[in-house]
């Protein structure tokens, strides 16, 4: 019995299986990571696609009215799934340049889960965004989305993209009734 001791350091007799054993919980890990990493990329592509889309559904007409402002929010809803519209926040607002005061202020704003911008509110849009022509508008999508990770050990990720559109049809796109 004493004579195999010494040739025990040298067998490589479940070497493999005590490796797999050591290396498991780092792979896990990474896999886990991996997939969590993908999950948030792809949360915060839908909420890059979902400001665009909406703010570019809005800008389509000349007006709109709540019906057509509650549409845009369900186009937005689906466009996020399979993640929860719930945590989803969506402003659409319309921001106006005057020429009396040279500033861009806010015409209208409606909101989903969340606090419309409010009428009058100067804002500053980048460069370029709203003409300098009296009248002249852009519709502004802000959708705000709380991500929470299958696993949660990072709590929620907040997540917010802007968009901008310039209206087609008209300087600017008027809300009815809403």
């Amino acid at each position: 019995m004493l004579r195999r001791l010494p040739n025990a350091w040298k067998s490589n007799s479940g070497l493999a299986g005590i490796e797999f054993a050591l290396l498991l919980p780092l792979m896990v890990t990474l896999l886990l990571g991996t997939v969590g990493i993908c999950n948030a990329l792809s949360a915060r592509q839908k909420v890059i696609d979902l400001s665009s889309n909406v703010s570019d559904l809005v800008a389509m007409g000349t007006s709109v009215n709540s019906t057509d402002i509650s549409n845009a929010y369900s186009a937005g809803n689906a466009i996020m799934y399979p993640y929860s519209s719930a945590n989803t926040t969506i402003v659409i607002s319309s921001l106006v340049y005057s020429a009396a005061t040279q500033k861009v202020t806010v015409a209208w704003s409606r909101a989903q889960n969340g606090t419309p911008l409010l009428q009058g509110l100067v804002v500053t849009p980048p460069a370029g965004v709203v003409a300098t022509t009296d009248g002249a508008s852009a519709i502004l999508a802000t959708v705000t989305y709380h991500y929470t990770p299958p696993l949660g050990f990072f709590g929620s990720i907040p997540m917010t993209f802007s968009f901008y559109s310039r209206p087609r049809e008209s300087l600017a796109v008027t809300c009815n009734g809403c």
